[in-house]
């Protein structure tokens, strides 16, 4: 049978054969490819974690010796385990890796209790490293409720484009198929079982499709492998440092699952069509299948009113076929979508960085210097390097300042009138505030600044010192010590003002006062012992002693810097003198240096300055806010190239089932038109009738994907806190309205060249013989 049938069938059909194999060679290739991209991209993102933050997945921090790192290493889930006193602090930290990282969670915290404590007693606490886990889609209790929302996106785009790259190679068979049911109930007829015609259906299928397979797939590596390589030169045409290099990744698992898609696909493709013929009459197979019963054809009362009858029968022949139609309309329906959905999440995260970053800062800073904690040398910080900077040409001011991440108790007499009408902290939403008895507990970030910037912020904020204020060289604070307890204060001026998220949006957000601004007021402290204020990941570690920060003044402005304060946070500004005491508690931090030029032309002679002079020094880093606008331009632009052809290849796969359906099926098409000319219809109302059909074929899905965008943008602006009236303004209209057009015009192309086609043909050799062409 494989000779009489298939063979024969193979050589007479070379066009439809080819067009198979070909359809299979570049849905393996895409396959392959993309899953190569993004596998490479998550890899590489966990290399460049590891490199940066180390790849262990759990610790203990606190009193342990090698009696707690021989529990571990006994414990059953563990892996390995590494004992090493902190730098920084000179806690001690035992690192933990895992066999199942999934319950690093759960096991982190029992292996701290059987060690020696909970975490609260002060004996053990435990750290996460939630970065790392989260790129295995491993989250904590607190992330499980709202889990990281990117990395999903990503997941689920890959998923669509591998699912209409598959249904390309399905469409591709279904219409040759379709074809050839005479071919299939004519076998039938003289006795062969549907197991016999799924069997040879089956050989042909992977006669056809094996080697192209096989073929595409290291295609997809080679382009993948090439994309990587241009991704990691535009990366360094961008000036972005890495603290690893790019490694290509082509695994096994990518080239199984790529080949088990391509191959599954295949295999039911040809399947499905021998499970239809089974249900058929030999006499319904040998004429081409079942047609639709008139009395089931749905009214189109609306299309007719506006189209006419021409519209109307386009409705209803798309209506009859909409099974065979069923591929083009998904496919153009997601690449639409994908496409659409991209450009506005873009519109929509340019607004809100342009707003929270460019904007903002625009006149704070030009040049930030930062010298890491870890390599800081005693020479390049402090006073000498500050004054140093100062004095180069070009620059305005400088401000040298550290961050740290501390917690505050706030008892509820200290809360002011207006955020107590407002209901307390507890009566806005989302602050991270929690209550522990009477009292309130924030989060307090603590801003060190030099003794010139925080005399300079306290007389451009309006802060009043009163016998504080010290001699013109700088302001001299000593923190007060309390001999009875031993305890240390800080004295600061507290930024006194919280959101008022209830009665404002983001964009005009209006504030309420914090604290009743009452003199003397003290706060106790709780810090993140060793970490700066951008590290997140350690818990919490008690004090040894108790710190206050004694309130000297208060303002409603924070200081005039490149950082982000949280919007419910109680921010506290001390001097550096005034924080030396203090500073052996909450360790050491990086050195940022906020650097404001004359003027925009002066920002590279000014950086080229500095560079001079910190030569080869360990530990330091510069960024150049007009390159950070260019690098972001530069992303955006190459994140639009990559979606651009991304949605393409969703948009050509739909594309293709159309070209197929209306070349393909002109055979059956034209016993259909050639009874509308025998009832009178002229070519021109054949023509509008194809034209109209194009047209719905296209609008449905574009319709669909713009729908679907609609609560995906209303989303999108309430995660980002945007107003409407701004995002319309910058509506992706061109590029979506490019892309929607391309479509059309493709599936115009498609349409003419097949209505043209029918209408060269004899009428009544159609009409006669629905076979002949």
């Amino acid at each position: 049978m494989w000779r009489l049938f298939s063979l024969d069938y193979i050589r007479r059909n070379r066009a439809a054969c080819i067009s198979i194999a070909v359809t299979a060679l570049i849905a393996s290739f895409l396959i392959s490819a993309i899953s190569g991209i993004f596998y490479n991209m998550w890899e590489d993102e966990n290399r460049l974690i590891a490199a940066e933050e180390g790849d262990w997945q759990g610790r203990l921090r606190g009193d342990l010796n090698a009696e707690a790192l021989a529990a571990a290493e006994s414990f059953d889930n563990v892996s390995r385990a590494e004992l090493a006193a902190d730098q920084e602090s000179g806690e001690m930290v035992l690192s933990l890796w895992f066999e199942n990282p999934r319950s690093v969670y759960q096991d982190t915290e029992q292996l701290a209790r059987l060690i020696g404590g909970n975490g609260e007693d002060g004996g053990v606490s435990t750290q996460y490293h939630h970065k790392l886990l989260n790129q295995y889609l491993i989250f904590s209790p607190e992330e499980k409720e709202n889990p990281p929302q990117l990395l999903f996106l990503y997941l689920g785009f890959l998923t669509v484009v591998c699912i209409s790259l598959a249904m390309m190679i399905h469409s591709a068979f279904a219409v040759t198929m379709e074809s050839r049911m005479q071919q299939l109930g004519m076998m039938k007829s003289v006795g062969a079982a549907p197991a016999q015609i799924r069997t040879v259906l089956l050989q042909e299928a992977m006669a056809l499709c094996l080697f192209p397979v096989l073929a595409g797939i290291p295609l997809g590596a080679g382009s993948c492998y090439w994309f990587m390589r241009m991704a990691g030169s535009l990366a360094e045409n961008l000036g972005v440092s890495r603290a690893v290099g790019a490694v290509f990744y082509f695994p096994a698992p990518v080239v199984l699952l790529s080949l088990a898609v391509c191959l599954s696909t295949v295999w039911i493709s040809a399947w499905l069509p021998a499970g239809r013929l089974a249900g058929l009459t030999p006499l319904e197979a040998v004429r081409g299948g079942r047609e639709a019963a008139p009395m089931k054809m749905r009214r189109f009362r609306l299309i007719a009113g506006m189209f006419g009858i021409e519209g109307e029968l386009a409705r209803k022949s798309l209506y009859a076929r909409r099974r065979a139609f069923r591929t083009a309309g998904i496919s153009l329906t997601l690449a639409c979508f994908v496409f659409s959905a991209f450009l506005n999440f873009e519109v929509v995260s340019y607004l809100h960085t342009y707003h929270t970053f460019f904007e903002r800062y625009q006149d704070t800073w030009d040049l930030l210097l930062t010298l890491d904690k870890r390599t800081e040398r005693e020479g390049m910080a402090g006073h000498g390097l500050l004054e140093a900077l100062r004095g180069l040409d070009g620059v305005e001011s400088c401000a040298e300042y550290r961050k740290y991440q501390a917690h505050v108790r706030l008892p509820a007499d200290m809360v002011s009138q207006e955020l107590e009408a407002l209901g307390g902290p507890l009566g806005l939403t989302d602050t991270g505030i929690v209550r522990d008895g009477r009292d309130y507990l924030a989060r307090a970030p603590l801003v060190v600044l030099d003794d010139v910037s925080f005399r300079e912020y306290c007389r451009e904020s309006g802060a009043e010192l009163g016998p504080w204020t010290g001699p013109e060289a700088g302001v001299k604070l000593e923190p007060g010590d309390d001999l009875s307890t031993g305890g240390t204060r800080i004295p600061v001026v507290a930024v006194n003002r919280i959101w008022d998220n209830i009665n404002s949006r983001y964009k005009n957000r209006q504030y309420v006062p914090y604290l009743k601004a009452e003199d003397g007021l003290e706060l106790e402290l709780a810090q993140v012992t060793g970490r700066a204020a951008e590290d997140e990941s350690p818990d919490p570690a008690p004090a040894q002693d108790p710190l206050k920060a004694r309130i000297l003044a208060y303002s409603d402005l924070p200081p005039d810097l490149r950082e982000e304060y949280e919007d419910f946070a109680l921010v506290l500004v001390a001097p550096e003198s005034g924080f030396r005491n203090a500073e052996t508690a909450f360790g050491k931090a990086d050195r940022h240096f906020n650097i404001l030029t004359d003027s925009d032309e002066a920002i590279d002679g000014v950086q080229a300055q500095i560079e001079g002079m910190m030569g080869s020094a360990p530990g330091w880093e510069m960024e150049n806010r007009l390159n950070e606008e260019a690098f972001n331009e530069a992303v955006r632009t190459g994140y639009k190239l990559v979606m651009g052809i991304l949605c393409g290849t969703l948009a050509l796969v739909g594309l293709s089932n159309v070209f197929a359906n209306a070349l393909g099926s002109i055979t059956q098409r034209k016993r259909e038109f050639a009874r509308y000319l025998s009832v009178g219809m002229t070519p021109g109302s054949v023509r509008k009738m194809l034209a109209l059909e194009a047209f719905y074929v296209c609008a449905k899905p574009v319709a669909v994907s713009l729908l679907l965008n609609i609560p995906f943008v209303a989303y999108c602006l309430r995660a980002s806190l945007l107003m409407p009236g701004e995002y319309l303004a910058n509506l992706p209209v061109l590029p979506i309205g490019i892309f929607v057009l391309s479509i059309f015009l493709a599936v115009g192309t498609a349409y003419w060249i097949g209505g043209r086609r029918i209408l060269r043909g004899d009428l009544v050799g159609m009409l006669r013989d629905g076979t002949q062409i």
